[in-house]
């Protein structure tokens, strides 16, 4: 399935776009950024110069993505407006400016309990557990 792009999106003919990915309106990629396969890129969302995007990522809406910045496989970012100047492992949620890691998502999209489960489809991301343990010993300080 090839990617749709939105008419009113700036996609520099440099940018690689995977299959199945939805790129919405007022979206500008620059030039040798990498979108990989079955992404959503929401409105009015700015990825720079070089910037790599895994597998089915979800970009809300107003997020900014910096420079040479990579994200893994599965990852969401948002709410909206988030600005992303480092990278980003698989499965995590991000939001803010900058933006941090405030949890863990399935490969559904939807957000893990603190079990690292999918309450919607029942998956477990057991390997994220020591992630989640080290994330919140991070946010109490």
């Amino acid at each position: 399935m090839s990617p749709s792009v939105h008419p009113t999106a700036e996609v520099s003919p440099t940018a690689a776009i995977g299959d199945g990915t939805r790129i919405w309106h007022w979206v500008q990629i620059r030039e040798g950024a990498r979108i990989g396969r079955g992404c959503n890129i929401g409105k009015d969302v700015y990825i720079d110069v070089d910037v790599v995007v895994g597998d089915h990522c979800k970009i809300q809406n107003f997020a900014t993505l910096y420079t040479g910045v990579t994200l893994a496989n599965n990852v969401f970012i948002g709410p909206a407006g988030a600005v992303v100047t480092t990278n980003v492992p698989p499965q995590a949620l991000v939001a803010g400016v900058p933006a941090k890691c405030i949890g863990w998502v399935c490969d559904c999209g939807r957000p893990l309990d603190r079990n690292m489960r999918c309450d919607y489809d029942g998956k477990s991301f057991p390997a994220l557990r020591s992630k989640a343990r080290k994330s919140d010993s991070r946010r109490a300080k």
